[in-house]
Formats: structure tokens, C-alpha cells, sequence
């Protein structure tokens, strides 16, 4: 049986990919879970310029995210911290959401979860944050974090 997939499934494909499938997977798994639908003329053509649309629409997001990719690669993030008057730690820590904060001042739309840190900064120092910015664009920036003045 053909169907169309609604979404992406990691077994059959991507959204809108045309497969062939067992009867009984299909319409009693694939269909009623919301991934696919049966693969009719209308549904064919509606898939199609789905696709189209998609294409145009990945373009402009790649687009979107060079631009902000070259906007990311000279940066330089300042955060200030409370730190411990002995030592170079900071009370409390940096994470993905404060970076993501700071990246939104300068004007770069980024979601949180898209700043790459391998664990909460937490001493003062120079960091090399990455930032994927789409599935095949990162950006790397600095990172300094400071001591607060008081």
C-alpha cells in the first residue's frame, strides 16, 4: 500500500516522501497515529507542492542562518558575574539560556537549545561557545565571562 508521510519517520522517511508500506501497518499504525495518510491523486498533489513549498521555504532559512552565521563568527559575548573574592568562581552559573539572551541583544534570533555548551560554565574565563544556527550551520563565538564590579 502507498501512503504519504505527514511527518518525518526515522524508519520510512521523510515528510511528504511517497512509500510503499504493508496494509496492516499502515492502517493500523501509520494512519491512525497522525504520520501518514493514504496516497490519493489529491493527497499525491497536495504532497507535491507541499514539497515544493518546503524547498523554497529550507532556502530561505539556510539564507537566514549564513547571514546570522557570519553576524555569530565575530562576536564577542561579555556576561558579568558575582564571583568569589578568592577564587574564579561564580556564584551560580552561565547556561545556554543566558548566551541565548545575550545573542538576542545583538540582534541574533536564537533559541536556547540551539546554543551548544557542553556543561554550565561556572569559573571566569574565555569560552568558545558553539551555535548551531540550522541542521548544517554552526556559528563559533567567544565568550567572556567577568567579574561583576561592585
Amino acid at each position: 500500500m502507498k501512503i504519504i508521510l505527514i511527518k518525518d519517520y526515522p524508519r520510512l522517511g521523510s515528510k511528504n516522501d511517497v512509500v510503499e508500506v504493508k496494509r496492516g501497518y499502515a492502517r493500523n499504525y501509520l494512519i491512525p497515529e497522525g504520520i501518514a495518510v493514504m496516497a490519493t491523486k489529491g493527497n499525491l498533489r497536495h504532497a507535491e507542492e507541499m514539497k515544493k513549498y518546503s524547498h523554497k521555504h529550507e532556502e530561505r532559512a539556510i539564507a537566514l542562518a549564513q547571514e546570522n552565521a557570519e553576524k555569530v563568527a565575530g562576536l564577542t559575548v561579555t556576561l558579568q558575574r558575582n564571583a568569589k573574592a578568592e577564587s574564579e568562581r561564580i556564584y551560580g552559573s552561565v547556561s545556554s539560556v543566558d548566551i541565548a539572551e545575550a545573542l538576542q541583544a545583538e540582534g541574533i534570533d536564537v533559541h536556547h537549545s540551539s546554543v551548544l555548551i557542553p556543561e554550565r560554565i561556572k569559573n571566569l574565563g574565555v569560552y568558545d561557545i558553539t551555535v548551531k544556527l540550522h541542521k548544517s550551520i554552526e556559528a563559533t563565538l567567544k565568550l567572556w565571562v567577568v567579574r561583576e564590579e561592585e
